[in-house]
């Protein structure tokens, strides 16, 4: 029994190259059809989403008074605001980042520290 390796290796490579065409061939149509209807495709993306309250999109605020003035940082110490109070800088912060969330919790000794009344 003779085997024909030269056919063998032919054949497959004629089977890899078409099926490699054919794979470019579907992403072509499908980039076709993307552009086509963006609309309906961002629609059906955001549709398929998942929407998490507590994603981790929110950054904790570390909050600290020297004299006069309150200053806010991140957790990773990014400035964020300076103002005479904390209700100041929250609204500068809210002004300068609009699309960014941020959160935080003080404690009755830690507001007590940095002059903070509740209203």
């Amino acid at each position: 029994m003779n085997i024909d390796w030269t056919g063998i290796f032919i054949y497959s490579m004629l089977f890899w190259l078409v099926f490699r065409l054919g794979q470019v061939r579907g992403r072509m149509e499908l980039m076709r059809e993307i552009l086509a209807r963006p609309e309906e495709i961002t629609r059906i993306v955001n549709k398929y989403r998942v929407k998490d309250e507590d994603s981790g999109d929110e950054e904790t605020l570390e909050v600290e008074r020297h004299g006069d003035l309150v200053y806010v940082y991140t957790k990773s110490g990014e400035f964020l605001a300076q103002a005479a109070s904390l209700q100041e800088c929250l609204a500068r912060i809210e002004q300068r980042f609009p699309d960014r969330r941020f959160r935080g919790h003080l404690s009755k000794e830690q507001a007590d520290q940095l002059g903070i009344t509740a209203k």
